[in-house]
């Protein structure tokens, strides 16, 4: 019987899959056949083989599943994905000997059968589709197996497509992101940067909510200063709108004012740094500049100076108010001589280009 089962069930046409799957609602009867044909050939001594050649056939039902059905069954088949990869992941330590389908091996046969590629291919407006494609995702994250081209196909499924498709894919990436290793992430930064010069701007507005959601709930900082840098550069970038270019510092400044960070204020610190030399070195970048330092300063609680001789860097929390910060940037950069200079030179550019 152990035999006979798999040729009736392969010989079943694309038809009758697709039917059989679609009658279902949360138990595949096909796979349910299969799992008691492997429990009933593990009982019986020397059948390693059969076990494996029935598990084989199982994953191959599975894509069959996955290739031509509907909706309805291609959840079902998404299902019993996960079933597969939730009992291989419960029982991560298991011989190979004790049972063929090892974690390495599900995560093989994902890639090699190009689940993801026919996964993501429709229905991503469906939330429930895309918690389930999660978990695969997550499974590969888990087993190191998420490629960069991986990466690159799910930002592709939500290029220019609907609002749906767009926020789902979002939400995803937002989840997975705190699971991505190093280069996983700075891959992710590199497909919205490019994905920002071609950008409409609904699409820009979308993009910078999906990367300052990526820092709000960020304790450690790495995540909020990649981010940071982040806006910083596609602020600067030289076709951007000038609305988004204030929406990009806008959100920028959001990170510095609500970041978790143990390093806040050091967060501060740099970037008022950073703002004060490109407003030094940047003719272009006078007024912009100038915003955000006048803007990171309005962050500080207002008080009076208590130490304007000490560093900015070495400060302590309790001195960092809004007056003695600007005391130690008008001491430490000359800013009101600074801006001044910077300003009227700017402004006899402006009026240089209308001649």
């Amino acid at each position: 019987m152990v035999e006979i089962v798999p040729e009736i069930l392969e010989n079943l046409t694309d038809e009758e899959l697709k039917k059989e799957a679609k009658n279902e609602s949360k138990n595949d009867a096909i796979s349910v056949i299969i799992k008691s044909c492997k429990l009933l050939a593990a009982r019986v001594p020397h059948q390693e083989d059969t076990v494996k050649q029935l598990e084989i056939f199982r994953l191959k039902i599975i894509l069959r599943l996955l290739q031509i059905s509907s909706f309805n069954g291609k959840m079902n088949a998404l299902n019993e994905v996960n079933k597969v990869i939730a009992g291989v992941a419960y029982y991560p330590h298991r011989h190979p000997e004790e049972e063929w389908l090892t974690p390495d091996r599900m995560a093989k046969w994902i890639k090699d059968n190009n689940v993801l590629e026919i996964v993501l291919r429709d229905s991503l407006h469906q939330p429930q589709y895309v918690e389930k494609l999660e978990k695969i995702l997550r499974f590969l994250i888990k087993e190191k197996a998420l490629s960069l081209g991986d990466l690159d196909a799910v930002w592709a499924a939500q290029a220019g497509k609907h609002d749906a498709i767009v926020k789902n894919v979002h939400e995803l990436l937002a989840k997975l992101a705190w699971d991505f290793s190093p280069v996983q992430l700075d891959h992710l930064f590199v497909c919205f940067q490019a994905s920002w010069t071609s950008a409409n701007r609904k699409q820009t507005e979308k993009l910078l909510e999906l990367i300052r959601r990526l820092a709000e709930d960020d304790k450690d900082g790495v995540m909020a200063d990649k981010v940071l840098n982040l806006f910083w550069s596609l602020a600067h970038s030289d076709d951007v709108m000038t609305d988004i270019m204030e929406q990009a510092l806008a959100s920028h400044l959001k990170i510095l004012d609500y970041s978790c960070s143990q390093e806040r204020d050091k967060q501060k610190t740099i970037w008022l740094q950073t703002c004060i030399e490109e407003f030094k070195s940047n003719p272009k970048w006078v007024v912009p500049a100038l915003r955000q330092i006048k803007d990171i300063c309005c962050l500080y609680e207002p008080g009076q100076n208590l130490n304007s001789h000490a560093p900015l860097s070495s400060r302590s929390h309790s001195s960092n108010n809004r007056q003695s910060i600007i005391d130690i940037l008008i001491k430490n950069h000359s800013l009101i001589m600074l801006i001044t200079n910077n300003l009227c030179s700017y402004m006899n550019q402006v009026r240089a280009d209308k001649i």
